[in-house]
């Protein structure tokens, strides 16, 4: 078995004023062009409303995109180049080039989607059994989700963790969209939306990235079956 990081992403929520108007783009552009990426429109359907919204996001080459919304700021790498750490400490420097670093958010969230690849018939039914243990023995196509909340210090998290089997699995990147062979597995973990405080600012926010970072290198159910 190969295990294969496909995706890192940072979640900030909160409330943000990044219209998608020309002057907004400029004043990213000034800041984030240095940095090797470049502003464009994105259309993206609003979950709440079914409507398609505009919003400006940063791309640099295929993998890395930041999308800025009026309630998140997504930081999303696409088969990463990087470890956790060296995504976390990316995210945290764009963070502090938004609007000075004086940006505040009341929640954040990490996920890590793996891809394990090259898994023997006795490896994949080691992990639903493990996972799934009434399911079908030999199933071909399965899913086993739970969410689980954990207080760690003065936070409480939300651990979303996922795992997939099925065929015809798909996922954009390279810039097209490639099938995924394997069982993909889901590592979600954000602190409780309950707390609305806007408590999160860019000076702590890498301490907060770490310890949910922490939460996810501590939970081995999906990756070691």
């Amino acid at each position: 078995m190969q295990k294969r990081v496909i995706k890192f992403q940072a979640a900030l929520f909160g409330t943000f004023n990044f219209p998608a108007e020309p002057d907004t783009i400029v004043k990213l552009m000034t800041v984030f062009a240095p940095l090797g990426f470049m502003p464009q429109v994105i259309s993206v359907p609003d979950l709440m409303t079914g409507l398609t919204a505009q919003r400006i996001g940063m791309t640099r080459g295929d993998d890395v995109v930041m999308l800025l919304a009026p309630d998140r700021i997504d930081f999303t790498a696409t088969m990463p180049t990087v470890d956790i750490a060296g995504f976390v400490n990316d995210a945290v420097t764009n963070v502090e080039q938004l609007e000075r670093g004086n940006l505040r958010f009341n929640r954040v969230a990490l996920v890590v989607d793996t891809l394990l690849e090259e898994m023997s018939e006795a490896e994949i039914e080691a992990m639903r059994e493990k996972l799934l243990p009434h399911s079908g023995a030999r199933s071909i196509e399965w899913m086993a989700r739970w969410v689980t909340p954990v207080i760690n210090e003065t936070e409480q998290y939300n651990v979303c963790l996922e795992a997939i089997k099925a065929s015809g699995l798909m996922m954009f990147f390279n810039g097209r969209m490639q099938p995924l062979h394997g069982i993909k597995t889901l590592h979600d973990v954000s602190t409780t939306p309950s707390n609305t405080s806007p408590r999160f600012d860019a000076q702590n926010l890498r301490g907060a990235l770490d310890a949910i970072s922490q939460i996810i290198s501590a939970r081995t159910d999906l990756d070691n079956a």
